[in-house]
């Protein structure tokens, strides 16, 4: 029983403790509901993922605010469905009651901004990255993935206002499994060159931390297989750094 404890501790220090731009630990946390919901319902007590030292401060995200919370004693999760794990209840009375996405923790941030990335409107420009991103990487496999329910032509984000050669570029389905979710295949469309981030993905939030700018992926199987995985990625005009994912919540 020892052994095992300390297997899904150590598992979970591989999943939840990830590489930050290669400078030591990430400082995001996944949070979800104690009751195992994810993402966190509003009103429901938060917990995160992994284990964390009693008495920690750690911030909240959200649309709205930053708050600061305190991390409690760290308890074993037990599900009915998906793997069991170890999480870190936190006291977050004094914050106001939004909807938060992710915890960051380390030295409180002096700034932090959510933000919402600019949609560029230029028919020639979509159709100039559309013909990029058809030539190799939107491959037919991730078609039948959804099986052909991929919009004709991506949405492209913007997300450095003053560069019309950099963007993200989504292929929505029409059939998202969640009413007016935007999810499907994402790509790094700069300069002409098309990288792959995610097969099949929603932007689940857009925020500025210290001057620094990421995004979060949520990637589950858009045909209901029960994997669950939670990334951040920083975002720069060098391009798109994976800083944390966890996939401790797929069922």
């Amino acid at each position: 029983m020892t052994k095992l404890i300390l297997c899904f501790f150590l598992c979970m220090l591989l999943i939840t403790v990830q590489a930050f731009a290669g400078a030591g630990p990430s400082p995001f946390i996944s949070i979800f509901s104690c009751d195992g919901s994810s993402p966190k319902e509003i009103d429901e007590d938060i917990c995160l993922v992994g284990v964390l030292k009693e008495g920690l401060p750690v911030y909240l995200l959200s649309d709205e605010v930053l708050c600061q919370a305190e991390t409690r004693e760290a308890v074993m999760l037990e599900r009915e469905v998906g793997a069991e794990f170890m999480m870190t209840p936190v006291e977050w009375d004094g914050c106001d009651n939004a909807d938060y996405y992710l915890a960051y923790r380390g030295r409180q941030p002096k700034n932090f901004e959510s933000l919402e990335f600019e949609e560029e409107d230029s028919a020639a420009i979509r159709t100039s990255v559309d013909t990029a991103v058809r030539n190799g990487h939107l491959t037919a496999a991730m078609n039948n993935t959804f099986a052909g329910t991929l919009k004709s032509e991506p949405l492209l984000y913007k997300p450095f206002a003053k560069r019309s050669d950099m963007f993200l570029a989504q292929y929505a389905t029409s059939r998202p499994s969640k009413e007016d979710d935007v999810y499907g295949p994402l790509f790094w469309y700069a300069k002409g060159s098309v990288k792959l981030i995610d097969a099949q993905a929603r932007i689940a939030a857009v925020f500025r931390i210290d001057g620094r700018l990421y995004f979060m992926l949520q990637h589950e199987c858009w045909d209901g297989c029960g994997e669950y995985t939670e990334k951040v990625y920083s975002l720069s005009e060098k391009g798109f750094v994976l800083v944390y994912q966890n996939s401790a919540l797929s069922e």
